[in-house]
C-alpha cells in the first residue's frame, strides 16, 4: 500500500507498508516493511524513484534497511524498469542489489510489478537471482 501525501509539479512524497509473502514451502509472511518514496518524472515518459525502507521479521529479531531506485520509460501502460539499491540487515549481511523488471499500470493507481533481482552478499560473495512479483495500490 502506498500514500502520496506531497505532490508538486513533477515531483512527490509517498509512505509505502506491505508484506513479503513466501508461498515456496507454505504461504507465510516474511517481512513487513515500511519506508518512503521520492518520485521523479523528467518527462511524461520517463520517471526515477528512490525508496528508503525498512523491514522486518514479524517477530521483529531480524531487520534490514534498504535504499533502491529505479528508473523506467513508459510506452502506454507498460514500463521496462531497471533497479539498482544497497540492503544492510541486522545479521551483518550486506548486500547489492540489481533488477531488471516492467511494471504494468491497468487502471490509475494500481501497478503490478514484476522484476528479476540479482543480489550480491557482499562479506561472502555470494550471489543469488530470483523472482519478484508486487501489486502496489496508492491513495491520494
Amino acid at each position: 500500500m502506498k500514500y502520496r501525501f506531497y505532490e508538486a509539479q513533477n515531483t512527490s512524497l509517498a509512505v509505502m507498508g506491505g508484506l513479503n509473502i513466501s508461498t515456496i514451502n507454505k504461504f507465510d509472511i516474511e517481512q513487513l516493511g515500511l519506508g518512503l518514496i521520492l518520485s521523479h518524472d523528467f518527462t511524461q515518459n520517463l520517471s526515477l524513484d528512490a525508496n528508503l525502507t525498512f523491514a522486518s521479521s514479524p517477530n521483529f529479531n531480524n531487520y534490514s534497511v534498504s535504499a533502491l531506485s529505479d528508473i523506467g520509460c513508459y510506452f502506454g501502460y507498460f514500463q521496462p524498469i531497471l533497479e539498482l539499491g544497497y540492503q544492510f540487515s541486522s545479521t551483518g549481511k550486506s548486500t547489492l542489489i540489481s533488477a531488471l523488471g516492467f511494471t504494468l499500470e491497468p487502471a490509475k493507481n494500481y501497478l503490478l510489478v514484476i522484476t528479476v533481482p540479482y543480489t550480491y552478499n557482499v562479506l561472502n560473495k555470494s550471489a543469488l537471482v530470483g523472482a519478484n512479483i508486487a501489486i502496489t495500490i496508492t491513495i491520494e
